[in-house]
């Protein structure tokens, strides 16, 4: 094989690896989505949780993507899989899963920002998210309060960060997240929801989960964003495969 038909056959191999474990991801969250997210469920439904973004988190580490992207997945995935079980110490290690998807989001942020007192910048966003968090309505459930305030501040923090990145589907993603997250306080903690008026909420959310973490690694997980890439990649195999004309 010559050198660079095996760069060619590598860099399609990437590519098809992260094709295929999004494709993977998204087939599972229509699974779960479809079946399992606006009802209790056992092990089986919590394993089927998680897989969605593990998937993304494979599909970005074998890409060569960012190890904060991948590692942000891969807590996100152990958070995904610990929240559907039941008792104190499953919300713990699931809100520190969380907790820590968000700050390596955050991070990678941070390196992508094209302003140069980033620095200062993160601090006055967790100051602006702090604020926010502590003027929040305490839930109904007490246990829930430090972990929803928490996640308020970081979500906070993320959308913010999210707008001095120069690209496009950045703050869309953060958004999408913190959508999530609000739709998930709403249908734990609301005490006048019937289980009927939960059904969509509970879908919602789940849509805007995962379409988050989508466009965090297609716009966060390379130098370049994917869909740039992506349009450079099938440029140059179509201008390849064009016979030239004399």
């Amino acid at each position: 094989m010559r050198p660079w038909e095996q760069i060619a056959f590598e860099i399609a191999l990437r590519q098809a690896l992260l094709l295929g474990g999004l494709c993977l991801g998204l087939a599972f969250a229509i699974l779960y989505g479809g079946v399992f997210c606006y009802r209790r469920h056992g092990w089986f439904g919590a394993c089927l949780r998680a897989i969605p973004t593990l998937a993304f988190a494979a599909a970005a580490f074998a890409s060569f993507a960012s190890m904060l992207v991948s590692a942000a997945l891969a807590l996100s995935a152990l958070g995904d899989g610990v929240l559907s079980r039941s008792g104190r110490n499953a919300l713990r290690v699931a809100s520190a899963a969380f907790a820590g998807a968000h700050i390596l989001y955050l991070l990678r942020l941070a390196m992508l920002a094209e302003v140069s007192y980033m620095p200062a910048l993160l601090a006055g966003l967790l100051l602006v998210g702090a604020v926010v968090a502590l003027r929040s309505l305490p839930p109904r459930a007490p246990e829930y309060r430090r972990h929803v305030q928490l996640h308020i501040l970081l979500l906070t923090a993320l959308g913010l960060a999210s707008l001095f990145v120069p690209r496009p589907l950045v703050p869309v993603g953060a958004l999408a997240l913190g959508g999530a997250a609000a739709l998930w306080a709403v249908v734990r903690l609301h005490p006048a929801l019937r289980a009927v008026q939960k059904i969509p909420l509970a879908l919602a959310c789940w849509i805007l989960y995962i379409a988050g973490h989508c466009l965090l690694l297609l716009e966060t997980g390379f130098a370049q964003p994917y869909v740039y890439r992506l349009a450079s990649l099938i440029s140059g195999v179509v201008h390849f495969l064009t016979p030239a004309t004399p």
